[in-house]
């Protein structure tokens, strides 16, 4: 006969975290950034194991920005002048501005 108090996994899921939330608080700012981005490389990782038909994920699965970088082939900046762009020549700046102006009114 089942013990009518056993807990469910997301009772002792909802504890865990519970305690997790209470150690972070008492943690360094950089520390606990870690600490949490840790946990969620952790969590993401053991979510896909765990789908039931491979390749699924559940629903609120948000891959991190490194992953999402890697993924798409971002990469970082080698010099902030790659950012800095021209105006073309046969384009008048002023032209634009005023254009700018108008339409914000």
């Amino acid at each position: 006969m089942a013990r009518k108090n056993k807990r469910t996994n997301e009772q002792i899921a909802t504890e865990l975290a519970s305690l997790a939330v209470e150690h972070l608080k008492d943690l360094p700012p950089l520390a606990r950034e870690a600490r949490i981005a840790e946990f969620g490389r952790r969590v993401s990782k053991s979510r896909q194991a765990d789908a039931p038909v491979s390749g699924t994920r559940d629903f609120f699965w948000s891959p991190t920005l490194e992953q999402l970088a890697e993924a798409q082939g971002v990469t970082s900046l080698k010099s902030p002048n790659d950012l800095a762009g021209g105006w073309p020549a046969e384009e008048s700046i002023d032209d634009f501005l005023d254009l700018t102006r108008r339409t914000r009114r």
